[in-house]
């Protein structure tokens, strides 16, 4: 039997974006999140509840629901109807959850587009270990609406509204995720993302992140994203005193691989493994400016962008190509200083490097980037940038 925490009502006035932060941000770039009990009320809930010592949403054999298939109980967490604000174009969903073994989650969303919701898509199964079952995204899953494709969920007609869940499952019926947070990502390719202004005051800043090079495990020119996070991982081990942070890159590899894409490259893959430690908060959104990118290095967190590799080195016309760097800081003239993944330390190159700051831009939100898309990774109760603009 379900059971709803509030009223359908009041509960879409606090969904305005989930943080009074938020509310009134207009901008075609917005970050719906849910991370504590006050965020998840007014979700349809079965068989979870909020549990405080683990600081999420976990299992409870109460009013859960059972799988066909294994007649093993599953918990089910679901959003009411989230009204967005603007035409939105693209869907980016990012999640931390506690997966052990025997464990995994699967995230679903659904879409509203002129009156009509879309299939309910399954987006993602994760876990940790990949048992009981592969983590993976779905890919070439479409109908009337939008089309799944990897990490993207986009628009065949505008949508104004979505839901979203997450399913808790067992293999053994006696271990369970905990969701600790949930995070959807709307953009509109029609309406002006936010602006921020530049602020020159964080030129000259350089964040000690250690660097790696991706080549140097089997393979390794496919895992620009786990080099990435396994080097912003590092960083936090190291300000943290938390040395199980501190994470091989082979390891980060085989923790982030979604075996459906073949690759690490599935941005919340990426956020989702870091979330698996506990006490760090990791999200994938799209800022829209540099500018934005400062507020955070001022604050003491990098920032790893997805961008178009061939636009950095300014060979445009060789295609695009696809590539995660980490952006650790600006020099005094506010270009950007990169630990760059992607480097061959046998032939003397060096992982940290100045880039000019307009061409890490072009590559970075260019029309046919990635259009700003990010991995922020912070701990719990880090003092991060006020969220005037609703994009984080």
């Amino acid at each position: 039997m379900k059971h709803t925490l509030a009223m359908l009502v009041p509960i879409l006035l606090s969904f305005a974006l989930t943080s009074a932060a938020n509310a009134g941000v207009t901008t075609g770039r917005r970050l719906f999140r849910f991370q504590n009990k006050s965020d998840f009320r007014g979700f349809e809930i079965s068989g979870a509840r909020w549990d405080a010592d683990a600081g999420g949403m976990v299992f409870q054999p109460q009013g859960a629901q059972t799988d066909e298939s294994s007649s093993i109980p599953y918990g089910m967490v679901e959003s009411p109807v989230v009204k967005i604000g603007f035409p939105t174009d693209e869907f980016v969903l990012s999640w931390n959850a506690i997966t052990p073994p025997e464990s995994f989650c699967t995230v679903y969303i659904q879409v509203r587009s002129k009156g009509f919701w879309s299939r309910k898509f399954a987006y993602a199964i994760w876990n940790r270990d990949k048992k009981p079952v592969q983590r993976m995204t779905m890919t070439k899953v479409e109908d009337d609406l939008a089309s799944l494709e990897q990490d993207i969920l986009t628009m065949k007609t505008q949508a104004d509204a979505f839901r979203v869940s997450v399913k808790l499952s067992s293999r053994d019926g006696k271990t369970y995720p905990t969701l600790r947070m949930l995070t959807v990502h709307c953009l509109s390719r029609t309406v002006a993302g936010p602006r921020t202004r530049i602020n020159k005051a964080v030129w000259g800043t350089d964040l000690d992140v250690p660097q790696r090079s991706q080549l140097t495990v089997p393979e390794g020119n496919r895992f620009c994203s786990a080099t990435c996070s396994s080097m912003d991982l590092e960083y936090w081990a190291h300000k943290l005193n938390r040395p199980e942070l501190n994470i091989p890159l082979q390891q980060a590899v085989d923790g982030i691989y979604d075996y459906e894409a073949g690759g690490t490259g599935t941005w919340p893959f990426n956020t989702a493994f870091a979330g698996e430690f506990g006490g760090l908060r990791a999200l994938v959104t799209r800022l829209a400016s540099m500018a934005d990118a400062e507020r955070w290095i001022a604050k003491g967190v990098p920032v790893i962008l997805s961008i178009d590799h061939n636009v950095l080195r300014g060979t445009p016309q060789a295609g695009r190509g696809g590539h995660l760097i980490l952006l650790r800081g600006f020099d005094k003239n506010g270009d950007c200083i990169i630990n760059d993944p992607y480097t061959f330390l046998d032939k003397g190159e060096v992982v940290r490097r100045v880039f000019n700051r307009k061409l890490v831009t072009d590559a970075w939100i260019g029309d046919f980037q990635s259009s700003g898309t990010a991995y922020i990774m912070y701990p719990d109760g880090w003092d991060v940038p006020r969220n005037s603009i609703g994009n984080w």
